[in-house]
C-alpha cells in the first residue's frame, strides 16, 4: 500500500535539533500540498530538510507541492502572565552603559528576522532610549480600534520606545513606580503581532525597569553583553546574578568590541584586550555566544536609521551577528525542547 505523503517524510531528522519531523509535529498539508513548519535554523538546515523531503516525494508523490515556514518554540514561563502576540521574551543585558547593548539588540532582531523569525524590538530604557533613532522609527505609533498602540514596523521589525512617545532630546524624570507602569504597558497594551521573538533591550545596571521586567514578565531567557575588559567582564557578572535570582536563564554571553578593524589595512588590534568574554562564561557556565569586532562605521550607521546587518550585510560585523543570532535561537530552541521533557512545553501558536 502506498504511503501517504506526510508519513513517508514523517522519520526525516532534521539536523541541529536531533528530532524527526513527526516529533517536531512539522507536517502539515493533504495529499496534494504539504508545508513543513520548522524551527528557526540555519538556512542550510533548512535546504538539506526540503531536498531530503523531495527526494523521497519524488517517486511516488511528484506532484506534491512542498513548502516550508519558520516559528519559534514558546517556552513557557511559570506564574507569569503571556504577553499577547509574543512566543518568547528574550533580555539583553549588561550590567554598565557603553558596552553596546543597544546595538547588539538591534543588530540581533534584524539577524533573527533573516533567519525567517517574526520579531519585534522593545526599547526598555525608558530614560536613554536610543532604539527609536537606530532604526529612523521616531514618529509616534497610532491606537488601533482595541486602544493598544501598533509598534512601528522598520526593516522587517516591531519595534516599540520611549523615543517615539517624546520629543527627541527631553529628559525623562520620572521616579520608579512610573517606569513599571510604562515597562507594563509596552508589554501589554501594545500589539505586538505574532512574534517568535520580542527582544528587550534593557538598561545598563539592576534598577527599577530590570527588577519590574524579571518579576513580573515573562521573560525566556538572558543574553549578556561585555566588552573585553576585566572591569565590564566583572559587571556581567552582576546581570547573570540577577537573572539566576529570579529563575531566568542565560541563553550566553556575548562579548562586543572584540578588536578594532583598521580601516585602511583591515589588521584586527585588540585595543580592549583579548579573551575576556570567553573567561567569563566559562566562569558561570554559560555558552560563549560570540565576539563582535568593533568598526568605526557603526556609530554612522546607527544615526542613519540602519542597523549595520542591513547596511553592510557582507562585512564581518554583520557575519558575527549572523552567527549569534543563530547560536540564540538554538539556544532557545533547546532550552524549549527540554522544558517539553519535563512537561512545561507549549507548541509553536501563541
Amino acid at each position: 500500500m502506498l504511503q501517504s505523503p506526510s508519513s513517508l517524510i514523517s522519520d526525516v531528522e532534521v539536523p541541529t535539533t536531533q528530532r524527526t519531523l513527526r516529533q517536531l509535529d512539522a507536517i502539515v498539508g493533504d495529499e496534494k500540498s504539504i508545508k513543513l513548519r520548522l524551527p528557526v535554523l540555519d538556512p542550510s538546515v533548512r535546504g538539506q530538510v526540503l531536498n531530503t523531503c523531495r527526494e523521497l516525494l519524488k517517486s511516488a508523490h511528484p506532484k506534491v507541492a512542498l513548502t516550508q515556514e519558520f516559528s519559534a518554540q514558546r517556552v513557557l514561563v511559570a506564574d507569569r502572565k503571556p504577553v499577547p502576540g509574543v512566543r518568547n521574551l528574550i533580555a539583553v543585558a549588561s550590567g554598565k552603559g557603553g558596552v553596546g547593548k543597544s546595538t547588539l539588540s538591534a543588530n540581533l532582531a534584524v539577524a533573527l528576522a533573516q533567519l525567517g523569525a517574526r520579531v519585534g524590538l522593545l526599547d526598555a530604557d525608558v530614560y536613554g532610549p536610543n532604539v527609536a533613532v537606530m532604526f529612523g522609527a521616531t514618529d509616534p505609533p497610532r491606537v488601533n480600534d482595541r486602544q493598544l498602540m501598533v509598534p512601528i514596523t522598520a526593516h522587517g521589525i516591531q519595534i516599540m520606545s520611549m523615543g517615539m512617545l517624546i520629543p527627541q532630546g527631553q529628559p525623562l524624570i520620572w521616579r520608579g513606580p512610573m517606569t513599571h507602569k510604562v515597562v507594563q504597558q509596552f508589554l501589554y497594551q501594545i500589539a505586538w503581532d505574532d512574534l517568535d521573538y520580542l527582544i528587550v533591550d534593557l538598561p545598563p545596571g539592576t534598577g527599577d525597569v530590570q527588577l519590574s521586567l524579571t518579576q513580573e514578565a515573562p521573560l525566556s531567557a538572558s543574553v549578556l553583553v561585555t566588552t573585553p575588559q576585566k572591569v565590564a567582564t566583572a559587571d556581567a557578572r552582576k546581570g547573570y546574578e540577577m537573572f539566576s535570582e529570579v529563575g531566568v536563564p542565560t541563553l550566553g554571553l556575548v562579548e562586543n568590541m572584540s578588536g578594532f578593524i583598521c580601516p585602511n589595512c583591515n589588521d584586527v588590534h585588540e585595543i580592549f584586550g583579548m579573551g575576556g568574554g570567553q573567561r567569563m562564561a566559562n566562569e558561570l557556565g554559560v555558552t560563549f555566544l560570540g565576539r563582535i569586532p568593533l568598526d568605526h562605521s557603526i556609530p554612522s550607521d546607527l544615526g542613519e536609521g540602519k542597523p549595520i546587518v542591513v547596511r553592510n550585510p557582507d562585512g564581518p560585523i554583520a557575519e558575527a551577528i549572523s552567527d549569534i543570532a543563530l547560536n540564540v535561537a538554538q539556544a532557545l530552541m533547546n532550552l524549549a525542547f527540554e522544558r517539553q521533557q519535563s512537561g512545561h512545553f507549549f507548541p509553536m501558536e501563541v
